[in-house]
């Protein structure tokens, strides 16, 4: 089985092939995407600068990591400060130094931040962009009352017919959770972005595979906080590198002989299960 929005690395690390245009079926006009991709090119070039250097973004994170490694040393050892300063003072000094200096340098990085946004009108541009958006999705006539929802982007190896998600790079999780608008349209469950409409037949749909393995998602994209509200039910719990969640799911569908799936997160099964009438059911092993 391949995912259709994850990208299939199989053959060559570096592929960014997908299957998703297998099932495109509408897409906006090209001035509005050409649009789109510059007022987005133009926010990205605002976020770069208003970064640190990347040497001082290095030596902010250094500073930290070895400030929380004295500490931790510190609150296990059984002897006191003075001692510990006795024993290792060159180790303590340069624990607080590289402390206060990823202090600093979380300041002006978050000062910088600031006056960048403030000077290159980021709000304005955030605002352009969604206005292109909403061109895009009135041109690919995506209904009002669509449901905006979560589905899992990732970098994935087929291996006896297995899909397996891969880390990139540094990253602390393969995972994306990328937003889409879902809704039924002439006996097809569709999912819309700014690129287009994606339409899959409700009878190519199988079933709902329940994937009993935790995973991390780097972003809460919903207005309501994840352990609040309708999400409390779900366990979600949240760690510097994202939002931890178990399980997550698979919609399993076929085309020209040939399996795919579309990944969700957990907090999205209603979502699915209301558009499909699909419910779960456990992984083989």
């Amino acid at each position: 089985m391949k995912s259709v929005f994850g990208f299939d690395i199989t053959e060559d690390k570096h592929s960014e092939k997908t299957y998703s245009e297998l099932f495109l079926t509408k897409t906006p006009s090209e001035g509005t995407s050409k649009e789109l991709d510059e007022r987005v090119e133009n926010l990205e070039n605002t976020t770069d600068n208003a970064k640190l250097h990347p040497a001082l973004g290095l030596l902010k994170w250094v500073g930290l990591l070895w400030a929380l490694i004295v500490l931790n040393g510190l609150l296990d050892s059984e002897v006191g400060f003075e001692q510990a300063m006795r024993n290792a003072p060159l180790l303590i000094i340069g624990g607080i130094i590289a402390g206060v200096t990823s202090a600093i340098l979380f300041v002006v990085g978050k000062i910088k931040k600031d006056r960048v946004y403030e000077k290159e009108d980021a709000d304005g541009k955030l605002e352009m962009i969604e206005v292109s958006a909403k061109r895009a999705f009135a041109e690919l006539e995506v209904p009002e009352n669509a449901i905006t929802t979560d589905i899992m982007l990732f970098r994935f190896v087929v291996k006896d017919g297995v899909c397996k998600a891969k880390e990139s790079g540094l990253s602390a999780t393969p995972y994306l959770n990328h937003e889409m608008r879902a809704y039924l349209k002439d006996y097809n469950l569709c999912l819309a972005d700014v690129g287009g409409v994606y339409s899959f037949p409700l009878e190519s749909l199988k079933r709902i595979t329940t994937v009993k393995k935790r995973i991390i998602l780097p972003e809460w994209n919903k207005e309501e906080a994840y352990n609040k509200g309708i999400y409390k039910q779900y366990k979600i719990s949240s760690n510097q590198y994202g939002v931890s969640l178990k399980p997550y799911y698979i919609l399993e569908l076929e085309k020209d002989g040939e399996e795919y799936g579309i990944y969700f997160p957990s907090y999205e099964l209603p979502v699915f299960e209301s558009l499909t009438l699909l419910h779960p059911e456990e992984e083989e092993k």
